[in-house]
């Protein structure tokens, strides 16, 4: 498991402290996979602690690939 830091505002962290608060969205980066989120599936890649979406694209036999800027499930935001 990785811990990353991220920025909160308001009360967020004082929920986090409380223990109120256990899940935040983050979803900088994924503009492409919002657009359509139905779309893509998520499954781990060949390198360790990385996950990536993955979509088969109609227009193509090819897969494409995008990483999670966020790590793995279970990492620490």
């Amino acid at each position: 498991m990785k811990e990353t830091g991220i920025i909160m505002s308001g009360n967020h962290p004082k929920l986090i402290l409380d223990g109120l608060k256990t899940q935040t969205r983050r979803t900088w980066g994924l503009r492409e996979i919002n657009a359509n989120p139905d779309y893509w599936r998520v499954r781990p890649s060949g390198w360790q602690g990385i996950w990536e979406f993955y979509a088969s694209d109609p227009t193509s036999d090819s897969a494409r690939l995008k990483s999670c800027p966020y790590g793995q499930v279970g990492d620490r935001l």
